[in-house]
């Protein structure tokens, strides 16, 4: 997990989200795009997963739940699941 610690400073907004991704997965930050897909374009496995999920955690306050997570394929949609969570 990244030393940097997410305590609601970055706006709860889609660029905040890739920007968080883009930091968890060490890549450059316009590499992340909404419409990438998490497992198949970004090769995120199911440690960075979960290292990204308590990253979530730390910037909004909350995460998806498992079943959530089931709907989620892209950046976008991870996005749209932590809006009607309310995070």
């Amino acid at each position: 997990m990244s030393v940097i610690a997410y305590t609601g400073s970055v706006p709860a907004s889609l660029d905040g989200l890739c920007a968080l991704i883009a930091i968890e997965l060490h890549v450059a930050t316009d590499v992340v795009l909404p419409g990438l897909r998490l497992v198949e374009d970004l090769r995120v496995d199911s440690l960075e997963m979960h290292s990204l999920l308590l990253a979530i955690e730390q910037w909004c306050g909350g995460m998806p739940s498992a079943a959530q997570m089931e709907t989620v394929d892209t950046v976008a949609d991870l996005y749209a699941c932590l809006q009607a969570g309310s995070c």
